[in-house]
């Protein structure tokens, strides 16, 4: 509908009269070490008014197409939606590293400062991945659930003290009121003791309808008193009240019993703040250290990497085993084609690509994404 207004300058063909948008990015690049392969900036504030101010080219050529019009909200609307936006109001992206084996890349949702730092109050200190590991998988997740529930508690209530009078965010205020009404009920001891898991597998085997046949890798349950929840276990599990699992104490075996899978072998263990398990013959012997590793930086709340090769590897034997080799008749004549350049690009990716990182977490001022892809 403004192909004649818009395209010429999305194209390159004509040129802003007055930019700084250079300014811009060469300031981002340095302040967050960003190389000069590629960057941006969305202002997240500037992009609403183009919906929500009558006179902004979107609204006009929307309201003109009759696909939306936007005129009728009053000034409360305009005033409510942007201080939702504002939570978030602008977000950036820069490429990190750019080599023959590897690519990085950051994006950041920044946030106003006091609502960034009640953010990483919620964050528990677990330790993040090893980003060195050859492992097919290491997963980290840290938060204080305890701490999230009266978060958004916290938040619920406020709306609830002072609603939206915009009719277009009456859902939100209702949302807000069940919201509350659940959370004031009471909650499991083990929702307010959680601060974390871990996963680190080496490897799984599945068998029939996906289901895992073994395993060889660590889980570990960070918890703020690992001791009270195994003793709740112990009285739970007949099987596990004869075991003596002690915080600092060499890993226990469990008993076959109690496993998922015949002939597995699987050994438990505690730490001060964390109830570890282990699976396969030998695993065990790394658990202590596994347990014992210390916290990931201030703020880190999500990390993973993880063997790209192996994982795609997994993901397929498991669609062939969910769903099998299914013929399909009756479909597009081009069907057939496609699927055979998608198989053929998914190998050549399988056969170059090496490991991927990605660490999620809260800054004193943003919502930080960091990812890496390393490649044969």
């Amino acid at each position: 509908s403004a192909e004649q207004e818009l395209l010429p300058a999305f194209l390159g063909l004509e040129m802003p009269g007055d930019s700084d948008a250079r300014t811009r990015l060469v300031d981002l690049n340095q302040r967050h070490g960003y190389t000069p392969y590629g960057s941006g900036i969305v202002e997240l504030h500037e992009l609403a008014d183009q919906f929500l101010q009558p006179d902004a080219l979107t609204a006009r050529v929307l309201a003109d197409s009759g696909s939306a019009d936007f005129s009728s909200l009053g000034a409360d609307c305009v005033a409510e939606i942007h201080s939702i936006i504002d939570q978030a109001p602008r977000m950036t992206a820069g490429t990190t590293e750019l080599t023959t084996d590897a690519i990085a890349y950051q994006y950041r949702v920044e946030s106003p400062a006091a609502l960034a730092a009640r953010l990483m109050d919620l964050v528990a200190e677990v330790p993040a991945v090893d980003e060195a590991t050859a492992r097919m998988m290491d997963f980290a997740f840290g938060m204080r659930l305890g701490a999230v529930r009266d978060f958004v508690q916290e938040e619920a209530a406020t709306i609830v003290a002072d609603p939206f009078v915009c009719e277009h965010l009456q859902d939100l205020n209702q949302s807000a009121a069940d919201t509350l009404a659940r959370l004031e009920q009471p909650m499991p001891p083990f929702v307010n003791n959680f601060r974390g898991v871990r996963i680190s597998v080496d490897d799984v085997r599945l068998g029939g309808r996906s289901m895992p046949t073994d395993a060889r890798g660590h889980l570990a349950v960070h918890v703020e008193q690992p001791e009270m929840f195994v003793g709740m276990a112990q009285m739970l599990l007949p099987d596990l009240s004869e075991l003596a699992i002690t915080a600092g104490d060499p890993p226990v075996r469990l008993p076959e019993s109690m496993l998922p899978v015949p002939g597995m072998i699987a050994f438990a263990a505690m730490s001060d703040d964390a109830i570890g398990l282990s699976m396969g013959a030998g695993e065990e012997q790394g658990l202590p250290a596994f347990l014992d590793r210390e916290a990931g930086p201030k703020g880190l709340f999500l990390s993973v990497s993880y063997d790209t090769a192996a994982y795609l590897e997994l993901t397929d034997r498991y669609s062939v085993e969910t769903h099998g080799e299914k013929s399909e008749e009756g479909h597009h004549k081009g069907h057939d084609a496609v699927k055979t350049i998608a198989k053929a690009g998914r190998a050549a990716f399988q056969a170059t690509a090496d490991r991927s990182l990605a660490k999620v977490r809260f800054s004193t001022d943003a919502l930080v994404i960091d990812g890496r892809i390393t490649f044969k």
